[in-house]
């Protein structure tokens, strides 16, 4: 999973930076005794999706309307650089993921449900 912070440049312009933050959900989880068995289990659960949901609000509240999110997925499996999902320095390669989470992509953008 990642944690999005919203941050501002020198010159005003705003963007995220993403933190992974698996094992801080996994053990907010536990200690919740919200019970998973793998990566993507966590990831379906409904007070996962809360908790997401409440830091995307809280983000939300310092952008303009319009730079808003307005609706997320928590991705099925945690980004690996062995599955060819991030560079040796822990970046998104985009390409790679949009291949994979096409329908979840597909999904968030008004495609077929």
């Amino acid at each position: 999973m990642v944690e999005l912070t919203y941050l501002r440049n020198n010159s005003g312009a705003g963007y995220f930076e993403a933190h992974h933050f698996a094992d801080t959900v996994a053990n907010w989880a536990t200690r919740r005794n919200i019970g998973f068995t793998t990566y993507e289990d966590l990831a379906s659960k409904p007070e996962v999706r809360e908790l997401v949901s409440e830091c995307v609000q809280t983000v939300n509240v310092e952008l303009a309307q319009v730079e808003t999110i307005k609706d997320f997925r928590l991705l099925p499996k945690e980004l690996d650089h062995e599955d060819g999902e991030l560079t040796a320095t822990q970046k998104v390669k985009r390409t790679a993921v949009a291949r994979l989470f096409d329908e979840l992509i597909t999904q968030m953008y008004g495609g077929p449900r």
